[in-house]
């Protein structure tokens, strides 16, 4: 089946760039980068609106002190 959606929802994990960062074992920020950004034009190139969403951090702490993910 075919479908032709108006707007696509995009929920962007971030396991990958957080296993990458704590263990050395996920996605490269560049790889992970250019993954979606070619999701993203593929899709608006069809006249379909994206809206990229993402959950709280891995980890996130209370008190402020989480590392900053660096690009």
């Amino acid at each position: 089946m075919t479908h032709h959606p108006d707007i696509v929802v995009l929920w962007i994990g971030v396991n990958d760039v957080w296993h990458k960062s704590t263990f050395g074992t996920g996605t490269d920020i560049d790889k992970f980068e250019s993954m979606y950004e070619g999701i993203i034009e593929r899709l608006s190139s069809k006249g379909i609106k994206v809206f990229c969403c993402t959950p709280a951090c891995v980890g996130e702490k209370t008190d402020y002190s989480t590392p900053k993910m660096v690009t």
